[in-house]
Parts: C-alpha cells; sequence; structure tokens
C-alpha cells in the first residue's frame, strides 16, 4: 500500500496541512499544475470561482463492524476552496481510506 499511512487506534489529532504545487498519485505518477496555463486550474464545484488547491491532510475516522468500532488514521489529499474555503476529496482520497480501513479491519 504505497502513500498510505495508517494506524489503529490512533489519537484524532490534526496537523498542520502542507500545501503543495506538485500531486503525486499513488501509482507515483507525477502531475505538475502551471498557474499560468488556465486549463489546469481547477474551479470550486460550490462557489464556481474559487481556485481549488490540493493539499495532504491526516484524517482520523472510526466505522462500526461486525468486530466493533474499527478506527483508522490516513493521509489523504483534499481539496480546498480559496475563495469559499469547501473542502471535498477525489476517488485517490477514497481510494486510500478504504485501503486504510481493510487493512485495519483485517489486523483486528
Amino acid at each position: 500500500m504505497s502513500g498510505l499511512r495508517s494506524q489503529c487506534e490512533a489519537a484524532h489529532t490534526s496537523r498542520p496541512a502542507k500545501c503543495v504545487n506538485v500531486f503525486t498519485s499513488p501509482q507515483n505518477i507525477v502531475v505538475e499544475e502551471t498557474m499560468f496555463d488556465p486549463e489546469s486550474i481547477q474551479r470550486c464545484d460550490f462557489c464556481k470561482t474559487g481556485r481549488v488547491s490540493r493539499h495532504y491532510e491526516l484524517v482520523s475516522f472510526r466505522q462500526l463492524t461486525n468486530k466493533g468500532y474499527i478506527s483508522c488514521q490516513a493521509e489523504i489529499p483534499l481539496g480546498v476552496c480559496n475563495r469559499c474555503g469547501s473542502r471535498h476529496w477525489n476517488q485517490d482520497a477514497e481510494t486510500i481510506v478504504e485501503d486504510a480501513f481493510q487493512h485495519e479491519y483485517r489486523a483486528a
């Protein structure tokens, strides 16, 4: 599970997010965003005018299962609008969260 950091029963703390201009996917493919290229700017789906920047953030979560609660932590890529502050994650983040859960579920 490259790019995945998870811990069972982790403390629910957050750390400052680190902004990045280069996004590395789980497959280690690097996609560069250029400030002057209008095609590379992602606009906010909510306010329609803000620019979405990506950064990684540590999230903690737990889920009730047939084995009881499973607590996990994972570092995921998030998009944050610079105008309205809306936050969302993409399919890469969803995959990381699911992988972290499956890893902890099997270990429980």
